[in-house]
């Protein structure tokens, strides 16, 4: 009689990382950067040589991604800008990064037009419009929406979804007709109530009471308006459209036409206002619907989402704080009331290996530990409280970075914003050489710069991959008691700190560069020896070349379908800023 042993292994469970602030502010530019490329280059605005191949690979976030086994079915090929090859160029760069990036990240923009007009002397008279529509939201959920229903999503899945957003853009922008040699193209910002009323993005000026650009078509073409789809990640939406009419622009606009007059802002207004109908599915809209029709599942939502080093998620973690930190970066402290394990740097690195009363015992339930001002009051804590255990900052800011948080990448500018307020505050600063003059009792190191996003007041100039002399000190007469506070005594003294922070985080706001470099940008993306055309013109290019991957969402749908003149003066009125220049193309 024989017997055999069987042994049952439970599968493993994928773990996914929620999308944190930063990473969602990442994507959004991300998408913004490979959208103007890939636009630039399919409405033939630059010659070749402006633009670079590139590849989105989404799955490049996890750590198991191979590069040598990675398939280019999972990727997208795109077109970016690169500077220096012409001014146009530059000046479209520079609308990007010194007007869209800083709005965005300010929350006050509400919407982006990219208008191209065939007539330099009516500017006004607009033949196409790309238009990007933003939203924010400050609550810590994260959720995508596809087609009308919300789900819990990873940053793997979220970039999934900006990948098929941005395949829809680049079919149905190629599928539009060609546009004629010489055009002319400005681009337009429309802000929200939160607006300050005197700010004025560079290179841009106002145009809230200016005559508004239009689009000029009959009432009974099929308008080609397309939806390409919103991405929303709970912390941005972004919603991109596209209206053209050049099918109509050269013969087909005779005198007895009816027209109607489109403002693409207007129709940002209007749907905020209304309940958006169901309109007809147009000619192209269904023909790309029939190209895309792919054997393979569309992307699903997460169902399951296991947090890992993530504060939007600390059921599971020891410290208030919900970060998993190096061992030699803190001590061990024990709440006496609730018996958790905390970090000491939490706590002032209290000398007791007990303290008297963590923060939600001290707080009650009430604490929101996954709100942003809560994230940045113990990333500010946890920086400050390193520095006093170890007297200098380290050599680089990243190796700082590690030393506070396992995984520092997520809250990289958490990070950042608490060191500026650290040198705001005076407990650092910084010379480009050893000043002897120094008291003995300020601590010196040499520090590299190696993060591009770090902000130092009052320092002009590129700082980003400079070495300085670092001075630490204990106490100034400037420093805050949200992280100069040890364990807290009472509620208030935590809403204390909390409004503290806020009001930091305020002052960060209003102090970040009018500047943005896009270089820095993380598109993840490799160069590919496959261009998508080389030409001198481009027209109608072969969309077999955009769907390799079969991943592509099945349909496309027309988001807007004016049936009636759009001509009086919104109820509303915003303010509006248009670009000082207007970008001129004729290669």
């Amino acid at each position: 009689m024989s017997t055999s042993n069987v042994t049952l292994v439970k599968p493993a469970t994928e773990t996914k990382t929620v999308l944190t602030t930063e990473q969602s502010q990442k994507l959004i530019q991300t998408m913004l950067t490979m959208s103007f490329g890939c636009f630039a280059f399919l409405r033939g605005l630059f010659p070749d040589d402006n633009f670079v191949d590139q590849r989105f690979v989404p799955e490049k976030v996890q750590k198991s991604y191979c590069k040598e086994n990675a398939s280019q079915t999972n990727s997208i090929k795109i077109k970016t800008l690169v500077r220096g090859k012409s001014r146009e160029a530059d000046l479209l760069l520079d609308w990007l990064e010194k007007g869209v990036f800083q709005s965005i990240k300010l929350k006050y923009l509400q919407a982006l037009s990219l208008g191209i007009f065939l007539d330099e002397s009516n500017p006004t008279d607009l033949v196409e419009d790309y238009l990007f529509a933003f939203d924010y939201d400050d609550s810590s959920n994260v959720t995508l929406k596809i087609n009308g229903e919300k789900d819990t999503v990873s940053l793997l899945d979220s970039r999934k979804m900006a990948q098929q957003l941005m395949r829809r853009f680049i079919i149905i922008t190629q599928s539009l007709d060609p546009l004629p040699q010489k055009k002319f193209l400005s681009m337009r910002l429309m802000f929200n109530d939160s607006v300050d009323p005197n700010y004025q993005p560079y290179l841009f000026k106002d145009a809230t009471f200016d005559r508004r650009p239009t689009l000029k078509m009959p009432v009974s073409a099929d308008k080609e308006s397309f939806s390409v789809g919103a991405l929303d990640t709970k912390f941005h939406k972004v919603d991109l459209k596209v209206f053209s009419v050049s099918d109509f622009v050269a013969n087909e606009m005779d005198s007895n036409s009816t027209f109607q007059y489109v403002d693409p802002f207007a129709l940002i207004n209007s749907s905020q206002q209304h309940p958006a109908s169901v309109p007809r599915e147009s000619q192209i809209s269904s023909k790309l619907s029939e190209i895309l029709q792919s054997s393979q599942p569309s992307i699903q939502p997460t169902q399951a989402v296991t947090q890992i080093n993530n504060t939007n998620n600390i059921q599971d973690a020891k410290c208030d704080c919900g970060l998993e930190c190096p061992a030699n970066s803190s001590a061990t402290k024990v709440c006496r009331i609730c018996k958790r394990q905390v970090h000491g740097n939490c706590y002032g690195n209290a000398a007791p290996p007990r303290i008297a009363n963590c923060m939600t015992c001290c707080y009650g339930k009430a604490l929101d530990s996954t709100s942003s001002d809560f994230q940045d009051l113990m990333i500010l804590r946890k920086c400050y409280r390193l520095l006093v255990r170890r007297r200098i900052f380290p050599a680089s800011i990243n190796i700082f970075k590690k030393q506070l948080i396992e995984d520092p990448k997520p809250f990289s500018e958490r990070i950042n914003f608490a060191i500026t307020v650290l040198f705001q505050d005076g407990v650092l600063s910084l010379s480009k050489e050893a000043d002897p003059t120094t008291p003995q009792r300020v601590n010196a190191s040499t520090v590299l710069v190696d993060d591009p996003g770090l902000i130092i007041p009052n320092l002009s100039g590129e700082i980003y991959g400079k070495e300085y002399i670092w001075y630490f000190r204990y106490n100034t007469s400037k420093v805050h008691s949200c992280y100069m506070d040890i364990v807290p005594q009472s509620r208030e003294q935590i809403d204390s700190w909390l409004e503290q922070v806020k009001a930091l985080r305020y002052e960060y706001h209003h102090s970040l560069p009018a500047t943005c470099d896009i270089q820095m940008l993380e598109i993840n993306d490799t160069p590919t020896q496959d261009p998508i055309i080389i030409g001198q013109k481009r027209k109608h290019i072969d969309l077999n070349q955009y769907l390799n991957d079969e991943s592509s969402v099945t349909k496309d749908t027309v988001d807007i379908s004016v049936n009636k003149e759009v001509s009086e003066t919104p109820k509303k009125i915003r303010k509006i800023s248009v670009s000082k220049k207007t970008l001129r193309s004729n290669w």
